[in-house]
């Protein structure tokens, strides 16, 4: 059931991966899974889960798999230098390499310590973490391109994005200098 969608649908994602946007469909795509997963989750919590659900989650999560991969890798190829493309690709293979070999033992190290609800919502957070920064980078990134620069507005914008990124780094430097504190 994992490899239908991408059967079927793999000679076309890449031809409209490139004719709409690359971060919608990622956005879209994390979204899904986040769905799929959560009924599945619900569907466990109520103890109403049956063999068929689990199907389709994993088809709605290979179907969109299909089309986030050459997303992402196209997107990548527009972050780069050219000069660095060779090393950036070879960096993404080895972490999809370094993925596969060790999602496995997590996963069997939280089933063993969370019930199959908490692994899922895991999951769900997850998947919600990357659709929550591919918003926020979106929407800062055209605000900050596409702007008015006489606006006040944009300048708040600016603002809160970089004072936000200051806290972030400085409670991330403090948690990780001092084991003692909890951060700001």
């Amino acid at each position: 059931v994992g490899v239908l969608p991408n059967l079927f649908l793999a000679p076309v994602a890449g031809v409209l991966v490139d004719r709409w946007s690359r971060r919608t469909i990622m956005i879209a795509s994390d979204g899904a899974v986040a769905l799929a997963t959560l009924a599945l989750a619900v569907d466990f919590a109520l103890d109403a889960v049956q063999v068929w659900h689990v199907y389709l989650a994993l088809f709605v999560r290979a179907a969109v798999g299909t089309f986030q991969f050459p997303a992402a890798q196209a997107s990548t190829s527009l972050m780069v230098p050219p000069e660095q493309l060779a090393r950036v690709a070879g960096l993404n293979q080895m972490l999809q390499g370094g993925m596969i070999i060790i999602a496995p033992p997590i996963g069997a190290l939280l089933l063993g310590v969370l019930p199959t609800t908490g692994v899922l919502a895991v999951d769900v957070l997850t998947a919600l973490l990357a659709v929550g920064i591919l918003t926020v980078i979106y929407v800062t990134v055209s605000t900050l391109l596409w702007a008015n620069w006489a606006n006040w507005y944009v300048w708040i914008v600016l603002f809160v994005t970089l004072s936000y990124g200051v806290v972030g780094f400085y409670d991330d430097y403090l948690k990780v200098t001092n084991s003692g504190t909890a951060g700001v």
